[in-house]
């Protein structure tokens, strides 16, 4: 089989002085690519690597690929994760990962909570802001976690994306919407330690057993990502302390399913959420790519 891949990289992008520090870092590195397309070749294929969405638009023939193996992120804007596979569908080329209707429902965070509360998942209490300055008052009880309402990977996140008082909060959503050009989700803030759920196939989607990252570190805080140091020490396990074997089992196969189903996701991904205080799981659940609907339990 011949397959295509699609990728953004790092190299290929110039960051502008108006840019967040992590404006680009779902982009990926040209090894991580490289890694990608040997283990399809490994698998017996060819690979023909296609690039990013605007290489696409320059016309590479399409009609000799297969299949392509999507990891692109695209440009700009809450749909930019969409435009990969609405090209791909309007050449009719099959490619591996969720639609274009999940990615743009999944990547806005307030859509796909709207979604999940229509089918009856809960999901963390929230609201939007989209002007700092007309804050009187939260409806929501301290601590809050301030978010942009469409990026993915952690963006922005950081210490002080938890906030403890209404002017801490008028600060960072005022700093997020200025530097972000979006709107701000706040929600409730659940603390716990996170685990990751694969789920494969679409009917039905098969979950695999759930994983959680340890450090030598009880955890890595808010930041958006962990020391070159933490991560050298990290170590993934599917041993669950004792404490959080009830709530885990609430998150069984039929939950994971069910959210997935909601979401009109496609494919495979994976989910991630976290246990808190009496049980309750939080889940961020990601239609494969990289997908970001929140649910909560």
């Amino acid at each position: 089989m011949i397959v295509g891949l699609t990728y953004d990289l790092k190299t290929d992008v110039e960051p502008q002085g108006s840019d967040p520090a992590d404006a680009y870092a779902e982009f990926d590195a040209p090894g991580t690519v490289e890694i990608i397309a040997e283990a399809i070749r490994a698998a017996g294929h060819e690979v023909v690597p296609l690039g990013n969405f605007r290489r696409l638009l320059a016309g590479p023939d399409l009609r000799r690929v297969d299949l392509v193996f999507n990891i692109a992120e695209g440009i700009g804007g809450r749909n930019r994760e969409s435009q990969v596979p609405l090209l791909l569908e309007h050449h009719g080329i099959p490619y591996v990962g969720s639609d274009a209707l999940s990615l743009g429902v999944s990547l806005d965070k307030v859509v796909a909570k709207q979604v999940f509360l229509a089918e009856g998942i809960p999901t963390p209490r929230g609201f939007v802001v989209r002007d700092a300055g007309e804050l009187t008052a939260s409806p929501l009880p301290f601590p809050l976690i301030v978010k942009p309402r469409h990026e993915g990977s952690s963006k922005s996140l950081s210490e002080k994306s938890r906030v403890q008082s209404l002017e801490a909060l008028r600060q960072q959503a005022d700093w997020l919407i200025r530097t972000y050009r979006q709107p701000a989700l706040v929600e409730e803030f659940i603390p716990g330690t996170e685990f990751t759920v694969a789920v494969i196939g679409n009917d039905p989607p098969e979950p695999l057993p759930s994983i959680s990252i340890w450090t030598a570190r009880r955890s890595w805080g808010i930041a958006s990502t962990p020391s070159p140091a933490s991560a050298r020490r990290a170590s993934a396990t599917c041993a669950r302390p004792r404490s959080r074997r009830r709530s885990s089992r609430r998150c069984g196969p039929w939950r994971c399913a069910r959210i997935r189903r909601s979401s009109a996701a496609t494919s495979g991904g994976w989910m991630s959420g976290w246990t808190g205080r009496g049980g309750r799981t939080c889940w961020r659940s990601t239609p494969c790519r990289r997908s970001r609907p929140k649910t909560c339990s």
